[in-house]
């Protein structure tokens, strides 16, 4: 049996004789002038759905993460701690979980959050008519993918309540992630009682939200503000500390800077040179590599759907051309998958290495491009373009490695630097040849970030398709160790390299920063998710 202190797996009596200790203790920490403090942070957009089953873009997911909980969550060391499950239980086979749930704990209304809230949560999931885009990441469950693409009875779902303070879910096959999926927000309950009387509004506005977390919407101004309060209904392990958080909607970046300089706002995450203006200013700043740029090459263009082309390309793509002039926000990397990525306790990249890129090699790469030629029957490259974002010094860097493509393979890729809302627009419709984009996570996990190069995945604007891959991530789950695990994904990293669908130039550094009379805010690097139960900030 797991059970959660803080993360830390202890037996029942010696989390006994911790809580009689605790009892004894006076509780000193009701004087704390820290405590109960209201913070402000600020979002670019407005939530788009704040059903958790249907919750995709990151405004939404903050919300969620601040207002729901699920049966575990992670705490501040990155660690998986009980959530509204206080343990469960994994049978020998990996194949049957049993939670057991906390019986005081509510939703905002007062009423008992149960296993069945949590059962009705996994089938509106998986409903085909729910539409939801994150149901894949839970096919594991038994019956799952039957009922989400073929419109399976959905009762036949392998998540059951066993009374109402035990949720017993059955797997197809063996998931050694699945705890760390169950923090996300596709896994949170839902009151079906509630969700009945929204009568299809559910998530869309502030009366239409139902909160088990530490927080509830108290209101919520569209393209404005949200305010979240103190839900006095939760009950955790861990008591809430702040009093709440109001979300205000600001879409332009130097205004949100601004804000924060001036103390309006509580928290800044930024990741590029503005990092020179704040390091000596007296606040706490933690530093993170989440997010991979490199090239990413449009399968669907006449020419990058050659697979010798890519490849050669990739093998005369020198990283020390541009190593020594790289910003310092800038890390250059040789894999896919990013440092804060995490398998538990330890950094993806401590079991997979840290280089899955083959060696430069121009006379390799030749061969390619001649081979090349010779099946798109060309001399060169023609009217070929790359688009790169130009709100970082991404053209800079290119220039290094065009020059070589250029000098060695007599390969020319014209350049055209776009503002982000119309690099952005130019991706999702398809329109480029190749860009230089970003690759990062939706939650914490390789899975996360390899499976946007599936050709299922909603992110997947570049028209790649490898049953190879697919095959690889299928599996790569259902090994008996995190290090078996962490190597199906690296075989995955070399899938996707050695096709030559994207070459990974650099780890973009963020920063998460707060003045210095705030602590206790969580932030997830993964996803960018803060969690603000635990905030304090001196008066």
């Amino acid at each position: 049996m797991y059970i959660f202190m803080e993360g830390v797996k202890l037996p029942k009596r010696i989390i006994c004789l911790i809580l009689v200790i605790m009892m004894l203790v006076p509780l000193s920490g009701c004087s704390d002038k820290t405590a109960d403090k209201l913070f402000k942070y600020d979002i670019t957009s407005d939530p788009s759905n704040l059903d958790p089953q249907l919750a995709l873009d990151y405004a939404s997911q903050l919300v969620i993460e601040n207002t729901m909980e699920g049966l575990l969550r992670v705490n501040e060391e990155g660690k998986l701690t009980e959530g509204v499950a206080i343990d469960y239980t994994v049978s020998k086979d990996g194949l049957r979980y049993e939670f057991n749930l906390r019986q005081d704990a509510k939703w905002e209304n007062g009423e008992s959050v149960t296993a069945n809230d949590f059962v009705f949560g996994f089938k509106r999931l998986f409903y085909y008519q729910t539409e939801s885009q994150t149901a894949a990441n839970f096919y594991c469950i038994k019956n799952s993918k039957a009922i989400h693409e073929q419109r399976d009875y959905v009762k036949n779902i392998g998540v059951k309540a066993d009374g109402n303070y035990k949720l017993i879910i059955e797997l197809e096959y063996k998931n050694s992630m699945l705890p760390q999926l169950l923090t996300t927000a596709g896994a949170m309950p839902c009151n079906e009682k509630f969700f009945n009387e929204t009568k299809g509004k559910y998530g869309l506005e502030a009366d239409k939200v139902l909160s088990n977390g530490p927080f509830y919407l108290k209101s919520w101004a569209h393209d404005d503000y949200l305010a979240l309060r103190k839900n006095k209904e939760y009950k955790s392990a861990k008591p809430a500390i702040a009093s709440g958080v109001s979300f205000i909607i600001e879409a332009d970046k130097k205004k949100s800077q601004d804000r924060f300089l001036k103390k309006q706002s509580d928290a800044l995450i930024f990741s590029n040179s503005e990092y020179d203006k704040l390091k000596d200013k007296g606040y706490n700043i933690d530093s993170f590599q989440n997010t991979t740029w490199g090239i990413l090459f449009n399968i669907k263009n006449q020419y990058f759907k050659n697979e010798d082309l890519r490849r050669a390309l990739l093998t005369c793509f020198d990283r020390s051309s541009y190593t020594k002039v790289v910003p310092e926000y800038f890390v250059p990397a040789q894999s896919i998958v990013p440092p804060s990525i995490t398998m538990l306790d330890a950094s993806y990249r401590e079991y997979a290495g840290q280089n899955v890129m083959p060696e430069y090699n121009v006379k390799k790469a030749k061969e390619y491009f001649n081979q090349a030629k010779s099946k798109l029957s060309i001399n060169t490259l023609s009217d070929t373009k790359i688009i790169i974002p130009n709100d970082l010094p991404h053209v800079d860097m290119f220039s290094y490695i065009s020059q070589k493509w250029q000098k060695e393979l007599g390969v020319f890729l014209a350049v055209e630097s776009l503002e982000p809302e119309e690099y952005q627009k130019r991706i999702e419709q398809k329109d480029f040849d190749c860009a230089i984009a970003p690759i990062s996570a939706d939650f914490n996990s390789p899975e996360s970030v390899l499976s946007q190069f599936s050709a299922s995945s909603r992110n997947n604007y570049f028209g790649y398709k490898s049953t190879t891959l697919d095959g690889i991530l299928s599996q790569a789950s259902q090994k008996e160790s995190l290090e078996k695990t962490a190597q199906s994904y690296k075989q995955a990293e070399e899938t996707i390299i050695n096709d030559a669908v994207f070459i990974p130039m650099y780890f973009q550094t963020e920063y998460f920063t707060t003045s210095l009379s705030t602590n206790g805010m969580q932030y997830q690097p993964s996803n960018k998710i803060i969690h603000f139960a635990y905030a304090r900030k001196k008066d």
